[in-house]
C-alpha cells in the first residue's frame, strides 16, 4: 500500500465516504468507529509491529484486514477468494479500504501469522463495551456445541498406507508436481516400479494403492506429512482431512459425516457471545474443563481492559464470575467427566440428564401428535425403565404408582470406583427403587420392574432430581432464546456453518473475529433500545 493511500485510511476519511450510502452502511460504519477506538488501535499497533519489516511491499494496515473480515462475516461469506472478491466488487467497502483490493493470500497469512491471544483481546473489547453500559448479566452462562465444517471435500483424505507410500515416492525421487508431463512422469516410474517389486506383497499393495489416487503424490502433500502423522496420532480413524489435518470426522447436527471442528460458544443473557473455543473431539461429553479454562483466560483479559481503559471498578463481580454464575447445558453434555470437572471447579451448573431430555421430548413430540421415541421395540409385551417417568428419588410406573428409593450401596467391583484418591461422590452407587404393585395393576403383565436399579454416581443422580423441579426446568428453558439465535447468526442460509481457513489455530482466530462482529451488532441494538 503507497504511503498516499496509508494517509487516507483514516477514521474521519472513512466515515466521510460511507457518508453517501446512508442506512447501508450502518455496519461498515460502526466496524470504522470500534476498530479506530484507542482501547482496539492500541491492540491492533501490536499485530502491525508484527509486519513492520522494511523488506517487500509495505503490508496493509492490520486493522483493515480486521475491519474487512469483520464486514464480510455479516454478509455471510464463507470463502476467502470471496472476501477478496468483494473488496473488488464492493464499492461502499472499497471507500474503507481506500480502494486497495487485498488478495485471498493476504487474508489467509493474516489469520495464519497475527497472534492469537491479541484477537482474543479485541474479541474482549466487545465485552468491555458492554460492561461500561451495564449490559453484562452474570446470573447465567449458557454453554453450547455446534459444528464447524472443515472447507473441504470429506473425500480429499489420506490414510496411514498412502502416507507410506507419499515416503516411498520421496525415497525413489518420483514425487510429481501436479503437471501434466510431471504427472506422467510418475506413473511410469510407478509401473517400473510395480514390476519390481512383483514378488513383495506388501509392496505391491501400496503400490497400486497410488494408482488409483496418483493426484495425491505430489511434493505439497509431502511436506504435510508431518502434520498427518500427529493427527493420527491416538485416533481411532485410519484417515485425516489433507486439506485440515486437525479436523476429525464427527456426526454433524444433519446426521451425516464431515471433517469438523467442535465449536463450543459461552453466552451470557442478553444474547451476548462471552467466548467461542474449537475443539478436535466428536461429542461435548469431554469438553468442559477446556470450556472453563477458556472462560478463566476471558475473565483475566477482560478485567485487565477493564483497569487499563474503563471506567467501572466492578473489579470483583467480573473476578467472581465462575463463582458466582449458574452454567447452563444441554443433554449431550451429561457425563461423568464433565460433572466432575465442574465439581471440582466448584461451579453451580444445571446439565440436562439424558432421562428428562427424553421424558422432555417425548413430551413435545406427544403435543404434535409426532411417535414418541426410545419405544420398547425389542419386545413389546414388557415395560422398560426408558418408559416411565423420572420424577424426585424414582420413577412413576405406567399405572401411576411411585416408587421408593430403598437404598444407595457403594459398588466395590467396578472400574471407575477404583480410581485412586477421587471423592466419594464420584463413585458410582447402585440406587435401588421399589415399587408396591396393587394387585389390580393392569400392566402386571408386562412389568417386572417391581425393582428398578440405577448404577451411576451421586453427581448424576443428584443432577437428575435437580430437573425434577419446574425452578430448574425454567431456568434451563432460558437457554433456547439464548444459544439458538447466537449459533443460528454464524451459520449461512443452508444452516451450516464453513470454516474459512485451514488450521485450528487460524480457525480460532476466525471465530474470535466472528464473534467480536456479532457482539458489536448485538451491542449497537441494545444500546439503541435501551435508552
Amino acid at each position: 500500500m503507497a504511503l498516499k493511500e496509508l494517509l487516507l485510511f483514516t477514521l474521519e476519511n472513512i466515515l466521510d465516504g460511507l457518508s453517501e450510502f446512508g442506512n447501508e452502511s450502518y455496519k461498515l460504519r460502526m466496524i470504522t468507529k470500534f476498530i479506530f477506538k484507542p482501547y482496539v488501535q492500541d491492540l491492533v499497533q501490536d499485530l502491525n509491529k508484527e509486519f513492520s519489516s522494511e523488506e517487500g511491499n509495505r503490508a496493509y494496515p492490520r486493522e483493515l484486514i480486521l475491519g474487512v473480515l469483520m464486514y464480510c462475516s455479516t454478509i455471510h461469506i464463507h470463502d476467502l477468494t470471496g472476501i477478496a472478491r468483494e473488496c473488488r466488487v464492493n464499492r461502499m467497502l472499497q471507500f474503507f479500504t481506500c480502494g486497495e483490493t487485498p488478495s485471498a493470500s493476504t487474508f489467509r497469512r493474516f489469520f495464519k501469522e497475527n497472534n492469537r491471544l491479541t484477537l482474543k483481546k479485541i474479541f474482549c473489547c466487545t465485552l468491555l463495551e458492554f460492561n461500561e453500559e451495564k449490559f453484562l448479566d452474570f446470573s447465567r452462562l449458557f454453554i453450547d456445541g455446534t459444528d464447524a465444517l472443515v472447507n473441504g471435500s470429506i473425500h480429499y483424505k489420506i490414510t496411514w498406507d498412502e502416507i507410506t507410500m507419499l515416503q516411498y515416492a520421496k525415497q525413489w525421487k518420483i514425487l510429481h508436481n501436479n503437471r501434466k508431463q510431471s504427472m506422467e512422469r510418475f506413473l511410469t516410474e510407478l509401473k517400473k516400479k510395480e514390476e519390481f517389486y512383483k514378488d513383495d506383497e506388501e509392496m505391491i499393495k501400496l503400490i497400486k494403492l497410488a494408482l488409483k489416487r496418483p493426484e495425491i503424490y505430489n511434493k505439497r502433500i509431502y511436506k504435510k506429512i508431518p502434520l498427518f502423522t500427529e493427527a493420527l496420532m491416538g485416533r481411532k480413524q485410519n484417515y485425516v482431512s489433507i486439506m485440515f489435518p486437525e479436523s476429525i470426522m464427527m456426526r454433524t447436527k444433519k446426521g451425516k459425516f464431515d471433517f469438523a471442528l467442535n465449536l463450543q460458544q459461552m453466552m451470557l443473557k442478553n444474547k451476548i457471545v462471552f467466548g467461542g473455543l474449537l475443539l478436535d473431539k466428536p461429542n461435548d461429553s469431554r469438553v468442559l474443563e477446556e470450556v472453563l479454562i477458556d472462560i478463566k483466560e476471558t475473565i483475566e483479559i477482560l478485567l485487565d481492559l477493564q483497569k487499563k481503559y474503563g471506567i467501572r471498578r466492578n473489579y470483583k463481580e467480573i473476578n467472581s464470575l465462575l463463582e458466582r454464575t449458574t452454567f447452563i447445558l444441554d443433554s449431550g453434555y451429561f457425563s461423568d467427566h464433565n460433572l466432575e470437572i465442574a465439581d471440582k471447579y466448584a461451579i453451580n451448573v444445571l446439565i440436562m440428564p439424558k432421562v428428562i431430555a427424553r421424558q422432555r421430548n417425548n413430551k413435545i413430540r406427544a403435543e404434535n401428535n409426532l411417535e414418541k421415541k426410545n419405544k420398547n421395540t425389542k419386545n413389546d409385551d414388557k415395560i422398560s425403565k426408558k418408559q416411565m417417568k423420572r420424577v424426585l428419588d424414582g420413577y412413576i410406573c405406567p399405572y401411576g404408582q411411585k416408587s421408593t428409593l430403598t437404598s444407595d450401596d457403594f459398588i466395590i467391583d467396578n472400574d471407575r470406583n477404583k480410581r485412586k484418591g477421587i471423592p466419594e461422590h464420584w463413585k458410582d452407587r447402585k440406587y435401588k427403587h421399589e415399587f408396591k404393585c396393587p394387585i389390580d395393576c393392569p400392566f402386571r403383565h408386562k412389568c417386572n420392574h417391581q425393582l428398578i436399579i440405577d448404577d451411576i454416581s451421586p453427581l448424576k443422580y443428584e443432577m437428575t432430581n435437580k430437573f425434577t423441579n419446574k425452578r430448574y426446568m425454567d431456568m434451563y428453558n432460558e437457554r433456547f432464546s439464548e444459544s439458538e439465535s447466537i449459533n443460528g447468526y454464524i451459520k449461512n442460509t443452508a444452516g451450516i456453518f464453513k470454516l474459512l481457513t485451514s488450521d485450528k489455530t487460524s480457525a480460532q482466530k476466525e471465530i474470535y473475529i466472528i464473534n467480536m462482529t456479532y457482539n458489536l451488532v448485538r451491542f449497537n441494538n441494545i444500546k439503541g433500545t435501551a435508552y
